[in-house]
């Protein structure tokens, strides 16, 4: 019997509420904003085929923008609706005046984009998901069954472990003690998978600060938003304009406003862009070279690549999970036969 089946099935139960249902909202957004149409019932309706969770986050969206909230605050006001990006490019285009050319371009970028490293990160999870699945009921077993026993032995002989196995010994008799605390962890992890205030935390936060350097989300926003930006007219300055003020990362919003200020006294834009860390130094020499009437091309095209730069980043991560995890439950086994 092959666990590959399971493996699919909990991937699709992870990857479907968090991928698929927004990238279809965004859809919606788009036609609506494109055609006039009425958002509120399109929305209803296909929040009928969408998990609990996510059905009530479009709800509470119906409600607020019937209320009159416009569309882009009421979708910051419910965590994980959307990606963190796409509230970016909202935000950026309700200011600029091209929020159905965002929307757009949001659409065409999920369609360019190569699911197979997200869904190998996801399909990651599921396999960690199946490890915690059976390794906390074997923890808890050993904890309540195996250590009392190993104590009553030891006390009955009057003997101690040997001192190389003491430490392991220690850890066995200490495991009924730890254990509430593991299974707390666990918890507070699977719920905050669920919990869109908190997945919304981790990643404007710690998270951010700290796969910043290596995934460099904010290159491609700031890429796909001058595209937007700069093909429907609008002034290139007021892109970084907008994404200083409404960027959700505190770092990068810092970033974002001296490339602001340098721009508005005259420096030039690209290599104000590059000091300041929101542009590497070859997309720099590229954009500086590059006539104008390329980068309806150009940007979104250097945006889809820094997109699958940190697609593959992210699927490494994955891939180097599944040893790390293995050969630590092998050490977590090993130890318990050992001693």
């Amino acid at each position: 019997m092959t666990t590959r089946p399971i493996f699919h099935w909990l991937s699709n139960w992870f990857l479907r509420p968090q991928r698929h249902a927004a990238t279809g909202f965004i859809r919606l957004l788009a036609v609506a904003a494109n055609h006039q149409l009425e958002l509120v019932p399109m929305v209803r309706a296909f929040a009928q085929d969408q998990s609990a969770s996510y059905a009530w986050r479009l709800e509470r969206f119906c409600q607020l923008h019937e209320s009159g909230v416009a569309i882009v605050d009421a979708i910051e006001q419910i965590p994980a609706l959307v990606p963190d990006e796409a509230i970016l490019m909202l935000r950026c285009g309700t200011q600029l005046g091209t929020l159905p050319a965002s929307l757009n371009e949001l659409v065409a970028a999920y369609d360019r984009e190569d699911t197979r490293s997200h869904r190998a990160m996801v399909t990651m999870i599921a396999y960690l998901t199946i490890i915690v699945i059976w390794g906390v009921p074997l923890i808890a077993f050993i904890a309540i069954k195996i250590a009392p026993l190993v104590t009553q032995i030891l006390k009955d002989i009057s003997t101690q472990p040997a001192e190389w196995r003491h430490p392991l010994y220690v850890a066995i008799v200490d495991l009924p003690r730890i254990l509430p605390y593991l299974l707390l962890v666990l918890t507070l992890l699977g719920w905050s998978y669920w919990n869109g205030r908190l997945q919304r935390s981790a990643t404007r936060g710690w998270l951010s600060r700290l796969l910043r350097p290596f995934s460099r989300r904010h290159v491609t926003e700031l890429l796909r938003e001058l595209h937007v930006a700069t093909s429907r007219g609008r002034p290139a300055a007021g892109v970084i304009s907008s994404l200083a003020r409404y960027h959700y990362d505190p770092a990068v919003r810092q970033h974002l406003l001296f490339a602001r200020n340098e721009i508005e006294h005259g420096a030039e834009m690209w290599s104000t862009l590059g000091k300041a860390g929101l542009l590497g130094t070859r997309d720099v020499r590229l954009l500086t070279v590059a006539p104008q009437r390329t980068w309806p091309w150009l940007l979104p095209t250097m945006a889809d690549q820094q997109q699958g730069k940190r697609r593959m980043f992210l699927a490494w991560l994955a891939e180097l999970a599944l040893p790390v995890t293995v050969i630590a439950w092998g050490i977590v086994v090993f130890s318990v036969a050992w001693s």
